[in-house]
């Protein structure tokens, strides 16, 4: 174990007062104020500070560095501020106009690096406490070369800086800032061979069990199997300074993962008082490790990442087209120990962007593979549906399975029953409607009732549902015929009254019938009534 200051190279950044003039001066308001921050690291040189290159800290060029705002009324981060300051590539200077929005000035309490991380500071116990949250899903580029945008820098800024660093034209030129480490660190090193491992195996991710789980992937993936101490994988995760106990560890290549965890349930612990900026050497032997075979999908297997993206780890790596949309977020769920895609939209929103598209239609392998597996049965809606729905559903499909019915004829089925316009969605490209997508619901038949007896004598026994009257054709859904249909040419209730129509709902009534119909059979009714409205 070593201090990040001293295993990664000494770490003092010093914000001077040095300032590269970009901004005019009436960019200046009571709500914006510009603000410049220049780095110093004098055991490095001047570029010093994030990214691990051998035992140097440096520069990308690419930095960002977010100034927190905060007052006593803090207590959520809804109630916080923060503005976002970009690095030049060529002086290293952060600079740029914070946005106080209703703060005044003396309400600037911090910076970190990186920048948009969602930090804030949060006022609780009569002080101003940074919250600085944590990446669960880090990405680590090369093996041995540490992404430094996992692991966050903080420094307060106190009232005696702020006055000390206010200009005349209302900006502000930071200087004796130091920035310190608002993490911990566990720098693995992965080695060894497992008894059952490939000698091509590629090292992808190390998950760490603790408080949460927390993920380190490699873009750029490295053989281990072979390796010894000396030339192991080198990966670098950042965890909460909070973090006390190790439970379980899980290394994954592309074949299989490997699991290291103890029966008690603490694989290790850490036990020191302040863990801030501490590195915590971890060797990973998997010949210790219990190998968990991956099984590895023929069709598709999508993996979403923590940018938005997906891509098919299958066999048959299918092209994952991502359209962004603002209401789309990846995320990581600890529970189940990968990334998951979700989508929010308010109520009655037209969801436009946002999608993942799979474009198989002229992908002969994998229609092929479909045909192959076998498929027996259809998973069709019928939660919170009613048995008029379900039976039409189950009858179109039935019928298009068994060739027993033309397609016309049943997409007009599926067009009887109350529905919102159908489309293709993305399996065959760009999105398809059926009908035009005017988010109304539209239907061609009614529900008249349910046959409570087979039809005798040419009498038929009925519970109604829904208004019909004499003359109405009487159409029948049965599993067993297609098409069937007879004329209400005489409807007795159960007073033995002829009526001129069925009123009365779930009333039990006797019609003339000249069809053959079953017990259990669905009747229904043609109707102009085409769509409703639901947006009210």
């Amino acid at each position: 174990m070593k201090k990040l200051y001293l295993g990664f190279a000494a770490v003092t950044c010093l914000m001077s007062c040095s300032l590269k003039e970009q901004m005019p001066d009436d960019t200046v308001s009571s709500d914006r104020i510009q603000v410049s921050i220049e780095t110093v690291a004098p055991c490095a040189d001047v570029q010093s500070k994030i990214t691990i290159s051998g035992e140097e800290l440096v520069w990308t060029g690419n930095e960002t560095l977010d100034v927190l705002i905060a007052n006593t009324e803090s207590t959520d981060v809804a109630k916080t501020k923060s503005s976002t300051l970009s690095i030049d590539p060529d002086t290293y200077l952060f600079s740029g106009m914070v946005d106080l929005g209703g703060f005044s000035e003396s309400d600037i309490r911090g910076i970190t690096v990186p920048g948009n991380t969602g930090a804030w500071i949060k006022y609780s116990n009569e002080a101003f406490e940074p919250q600085i949250p944590l990446n669960m899903n880090q990405v680590q580029e090369k093996e041995g070369v540490m992404n430094g945008d996992n692991f966050p820098l903080y420094a307060p800024v106190t009232d005696e800086i702020l006055a000390a660093c206010r200009q005349d034209d209302g900006s502000y030129r930071f200087k004796g800032i130091q920035l310190e480490w608002a993490c911990s660190a566990i720098r693995f090193n992965v080695y060894g061979t497992h008894e059952s491992m490939d000698p091509d195996e590629v090292l992808k991710s190390v998950s760490v069990s603790m408080d949460n789980t927390i993920t380190v992937s490699l873009t750029e993936g490295v053989t281990i199997a072979g390796k010894d101490t000396e030339d192991g994988a080198k990966l670098f995760m950042a965890i909460s300074p909070d973090y006390r106990a190790i439970h379980s560890i899980t290394v994954t290549t592309d074949k299989a993962a490997y699991l290291l965890e103890n029966p008690s349930g603490v694989l290790k612990n850490i036990t020191d008082e302040e863990l801030r900026g501490n590195i915590y050497q971890f060797g990973l032997n998997l010949e210790k490790f219990e190998r968990l075979t991956t099984p590895v999908a023929d069709l598709l297997d999508v993996k979403f990442n923590s940018d938005g993206t997906a891509e098919d780890l299958s066999e048959s790596q299918m092209s994952v087209s991502y359209l962004a949309g603002e209401t789309h977020i990846n995320y990581y769920n600890s529970v189940l120990g990968y990334n998951v895609a979700h989508f929010s939209n308010p109520f009655n929103a037209r969801m436009k962007t946002g999608f993942y598209m799979i474009d198989y239609a002229d992908n002969t392998e994998f229609l092929d593979k479909i045909a192959d597996a076998g498929v027996d049965s259809f998973k069709i809606e019928g939660r919170m549906k009613t048995e008029y729905y379900v039976s039409h559903v189950i009858n179109a499909y039935r019928r298009a399975i068994d060739k027993s019915a033309p397609l016309e004829l049943l997409d007009e089925e599926l067009n009887a029953i109350s529905h919102r316009p159908y489309n293709s969605g993305f399996y065959f490209g760009n999105l398809v409607h059926g009908h035009k997508n005017d988010g109304l619901y539209h239907w061609d038949c009614t529900f008249a009732g349910v046959a409570l007896e087979d039809c005798k004598d040419g009498k038929l026994k009925i519970q109604q549902r829904n208004f019909f009257k004499l003359g109405d054709t009487i159409e029948v859904l049965s599993p067993e015929t297609f098409g069937m249909s007879f004329t209400a040419t005489k409807i007795v209730n159960e007073k033995g009254e002829e009526c001129e129509s069925a009123c009365h709902p779930q009333e039990f009534l006797t019609l003339d019938c000249t069809a053959d119909v079953k017990k259990g059979d669905i009747l229904r009714v043609r109707t102009e009534k085409k769509e409703i409205i639901t947006n009210i």
